[in-house]
């Protein structure tokens, strides 16, 4: 292995874990997995991503559901950065899924999540994962090669993991707007709905609404807006969605707790959960050029400075391009949060008035075909 992959093996226990110091473990986007090694029955792992590695795994020590996990391995690399960390994790998820000897404990955020083009993914594609890989076969996490594992990757189908009750011409939507593609709206299906919002109050009401008849609804935003942590409340979107930041409780996940319906999530709280409905605020830094028919996005709009860690390595424009990229995959992982119905407020007026114009075009359409607008009989 090279240098730059940086791997440390903790007890899974509150006193070990307050000595993780390592800077590209402590200070940088960092992949981990939570695993035990039970000998009478089947092991069982989590795999995850944080940028706050102390907070994140302080908060699986207090989940009840991590009672069975006795170690934590933690993957850092110098170059690491949260497009590369998504891409891992999903990488390591679908192969642990194919490797077949732990049970994942995350099994349900197991989609086939398309990752989009990001500087070096390639990279860490192949050169980074594989040298990864190879050290869980030799550290015993990892029973079956890379090779050995695709090759029979038709035995678990990863597109049949996707959660999300879509069609796929909605997830193409998805990954049209990921790709800066602006795109007719395709139609709602009987389990899942689609809907641009054209008021923030209207996307607040609707996820308040459903919130109450189905549960696990929640708004959430893009990281466009100032967050501390020093106590503070700090606002969504003030004068409209108005709403504060998520708060932190250690013992229970984000959305599992009642009050925060009254709170907007980030990327980090609806990270390894799924929602039944989500409120999606694009923010500031997302918007729509008419000229080009294309997203624009503002990288200097971005709150989450920290999501741009360990990108001193390129010139300014793959560095603004790198951020691009980042912006928007955090971005797709918010829009696919949701496993009955996707609800999408844009705050900057360009993209919310083109999204609403297709979404008109879109029941105009649906209006010319119904039998009766054209005089034909049922």
């Amino acid at each position: 292995m090279t240098n730059q992959l940086i791997i440390e093996d903790h007890h899974f226990k509150k006193g070990e874990l307050s000595s993780i110091t390592t800077a590209y473990i402590d200070q940088y986007p960092v992949v981990y997995i939570l695993y035990n090694r039970n000998e009478k029955k089947r092991p069982v792992a989590y795999i995850g991503q944080t940028v706050q590695v102390n907070k994140r795994l302080k908060q699986h020590l207090n989940n009840s559901k991590r009672k069975e996990i006795k170690e934590v391995l933690l993957i850092g690399h110098e170059k690491f950065n949260q497009s590369a960390t998504y891409n891992i994790e999903t990488n390591l998820i679908n192969h642990f899924i194919g490797d077949e000897q732990f049970q994942l404990q995350n099994v349900s955020q197991t989609r086939q999540v398309q990752m989009h083009q990001y500087y070096e993914k390639e990279y860490y594609d192949e050169v980074v994962f594989q040298e990864l890989w190879e050290e869980l076969q030799r550290r015993q996490l990892a029973k079956h090669s890379i090779d050995t594992i695709r090759n029979k990757a038709s035995r678990f189908k990863l597109k049949d993991q996707l959660r999300m009750k879509s069609s796929p011409q909605i997830i193409q939507w998805i990954d049209d707007i990921v790709e800066k593609r602006v795109t007719p709206i395709p139609e709602s299906t009987a389990s899942f709905e689609l809907q641009i919002m054209e008021t923030h109050d209207a996307l607040k009401n609707k996820i308040f609404s459903l919130d109450k008849k189905e549960g696990l609804s929640r708004i959430i935003s893009t990281f466009d807006y100032v967050h501390k942590k020093d106590g503070a409340s700090y606002l969504v979107d003030p004068g409209g969605i108005n709403l504060p930041w998520n708060t932190t409780d250690t013992k229970r996940t984000w959305a599992e707790r009642p009050n925060t319906i009254s709170e907007v999530g980030s990327i980090y709280t609806v990270q390894g959960f799924d929602l039944n409905n989500v409120g999606v605020v694009i923010g500031p830094s997302v918007d729509y050029d008419p000229e080009t028919d294309q997203l624009v996005i503002d990288i200097d709009k971005y709150e989450d400075k920290g999501a741009f860690t360990g990108r001193d390595d390129m010139n300014q424009e793959l560095t603004k391009k790198a951020k691009e990229t980042i912006i928007l995959n955090s971005l797709n992982v918010l829009m696919k949060r949701a496993i009955k119905g996707l609800y999408i407020y844009a705050i900057n007026p360009n993209l919310r008035q083109k999204l609403i114009t297709l979404q008109n075009e879109r029941s105009q359409s649906n209006h010319a075909k119904s039998p009766l607008f054209n005089g034909t009989d049922q």
